[in-house]
């Protein structure tokens, strides 16, 4: 069934269904008549437009975002019934091309991976802060540097605490390898 649409818009921009899951149809439309005015304008469109039985939405595309709603008329010519006319705009969808999708993809999973490590690398110096002050905490409570003790040596006490240090270093490393295995999994 084809029809001639006369769309008479002051600044028009679209006809619509009220309903909202109908057909829709996109179409250019060319400016037949302008009168203007002190406080705007009137703007006369035309758009020859071949309609199916049924409803479908009629949306006229690249009109002013400015028009007055309130003022939209629609005519027309044949055997149809213009259900609403109304304001809407339709912002286009941005084109993305994959390539620059899969370069933004692996920026992300770069700075995600660098976030990881970086944790690692705050939780480690962590516990040697908590290391250095556990070692901190015994010399300062030893008996042996305050020279309360008796039968322990200075020495035996310096070669402990260089155990420990090195033990609670192997430990924390070999934990570390661990959550790093646990997050590559």
């Amino acid at each position: 069934m084809k029809k001639a649409i006369i769309f008479i818009f002051q600044l028009g921009f679209l006809i619509a269904t009220a309903f909202g899951n109908e057909n829709e149809k996109i179409f250019k439309s060319k400016i037949d008549n302008v009168t203007v005015f002190l406080s705007g304008a009137q703007v006369e469109r035309t758009s020859n437009v071949n309609l199916k039985k049924g409803i479908t939405k009629v949306v006229l595309e690249n009109v002013s975002p400015n028009l007055d709603a309130n003022s939209l008329q629609a005519t027309g010519r044949g055997d149809f019934i213009i259900l609403s006319v109304t304001k809407d705009i339709k912002y286009p969808e941005p084109e993305i091309s994959q390539e620059v999708l899969t370069k933004n993809q692996k920026a992300i999973k770069q700075l995600q991976d660098s976030i990881k490590w970086l944790d690692f690398d705050l939780e480690d110096l962590k516990y040697r802060m908590g290391f250095l002050n556990t070692e901190k905490d015994l010399l300062i409570k030893n008996k042996i540097i305050t020279g309360e003790a008796k039968g322990d040596s200075l020495e035996l006490f310096q070669n402990a605490m260089l155990y420990m240090r090195k033990q609670l270093f192997d430990i924390n490393k070999t934990l570390r390898e661990y959550r790093k295995e646990e997050i590559e999994m």
